[in-house]
C-alpha cells in the first residue's frame, strides 16, 4: 500500500472516529462514573440506535465545505452548516442565532456576533476544527490561519479561537505528512 493511500485511509479514519467518538460519547456529558459504566456495557451489547450530536453535525459540514472548495471559504463554511443544521442534534443558542442572522443577509464576518457581542466563547469551533487540519496545507502557518478562519464564522471570542487553534495544532501533529511542518 503507498503512503499515499495509507495517509487517506487514515484521514478517513479521523473522520469516522470523529463521529463515531462524539455519537459514543453524547450520553456520557454530564454522567457520574457510575452511569458511564452502565453506557459502556449498554454499548458493547449494542443495543439501540447511535446518533451523533451537533459536534458531529458541525465537523461533517466543515468537512464538506473544505473538500468542496479546497479551503476554508467563510460563506461555504456556513452554507454547509446551515444545510447540517438540525434542532434535535442539540444545537447550542448561539449557533442558532448565527444561523438566522446568516440566513437573514448579515455578512459572515459578523454572523458570530449575532448571539454575544463579544463573540461566542463556546467549543463549537474547537470541536468541528479537526476537519481542517485534516487537510493538507503549505505550513503551519496556512493551518493556523483556515483554523482561525473556520471558528471565526461562529465563535469569535478569543478564548474559543484559542482553543480551536490548539485542537488544530494537536489533529495535525498526528498527521505530519499533511503539510503542517
Amino acid at each position: 500500500m503507498s503512503s499515499e493511500v495509507d495517509l487517506k485511509n487514515r484521514v478517513r479514519g479521523a473522520l469516522v472516529g470523529a463521529v463515531v467518538g462524539d455519537a459514543f460519547g453524547a450520553p456520557l456529558e454530564g454522567a457520574s462514573a457510575r452511569e458511564i459504566r452502565q453506557h459502556v456495557i449498554h454499548r458493547a451489547r449494542g443495543s439501540g440506535p447511535w446518533g451523533y450530536t451537533d459536534d458531529a453535525a458541525m465537523f461533517i459540514a466543515l468537512a464538506e465545505s473544505i473538500r468542496d472548495t479546497g479551503t476554508v471559504a467563510p460563506t461555504r463554511v456556513l452554507q454547509a452548516l446551515t444545510a447540517r443544521y438540525e434542532p434535535a442534534r442539540g444545537f447550542g443558542r448561539g449557533m442558532k442565532l448565527a444561523i438566522r442572522a446568516f440566513e437573514s443577509g448579515t455578512d459572515w464576518s459578523r454572523v458570530a456576533r449575532a448571539a454575544w457581542p463579544e463573540g461566542s466563547r463556546g467549543n463549537g469551533g474547537a470541536v468541528r476544527v479537526g476537519a481542517v487540519a485534516l487537510r493538507r496545507w503549505t505550513g503551519c502557518h496556512d493551518l493556523m490561519s483556515a483554523a482561525e478562519l473556520a471558528t471565526r464564522v461562529t465563535h469569535a471570542h478569543p478564548e474559543a479561537i484559542a482553543a480551536a487553534l490548539l485542537q488544530a495544532r494537536l489533529v495535525a501533529v498526528a498527521f505530519p505528512a499533511r503539510g503542517t511542518g
